[in-house]
């Protein structure tokens, strides 16, 4: 009998474990950096930099941007910044649009025409 207590108690607390990790995992990610929090972190690859693709429309995008006034940080995917991991970043280009609190509010993954054409307006948005 009180080895069946034993068990429920263990499947107990290995679910309340997994709830409580699900639930920290589940919080929104903010943004935190030595030189300030960006508006606008960039993941691509320097091939994706120069291409003429959209990829590479995206990136000079971005990068115009940060020449007229937005912060914008610009990593590779091969870089040792746990930003990587942090915001889950799987494919390249991907462009991360924090809002004021560090938080992130807009994400673009890929180099799709629809892509391109929202971050062109946000880029506006958020240029002026």
């Amino acid at each position: 009998m009180k080895v069946k207590w034993l068990g429920v108690i263990l499947v107990l607390a290995i679910v309340g474990g997994i709830i409580v990790l699900k639930a920290r995992s589940n919080k929104p990610a903010v943004f935190s950096s030595s030189k300030g929090a960006p508006q606008v972190l960039l993941v691509a690859t320097s091939a994706q930099a120069a291409s003429r693709t959209r990829c590479g429309q995206i990136v000079r995008l971005i990068r115009a941007a940060g020449e007229h006034g937005v912060n914008v940080e610009e990593l590779a995917p091969d870089s040792p910044s746990d930003l990587i991991g942090r915001y889950h970043v799987m494919k390249t280009p991907t462009v991360l649009i924090f809002a004021q609190d560090g938080t992130v509010k807009s994400r673009f993954e890929g180099e799709k025409p629809e892509t391109l054409a929202a971050l062109q307006s946000e880029m506006q948005r958020i240029s002026r």
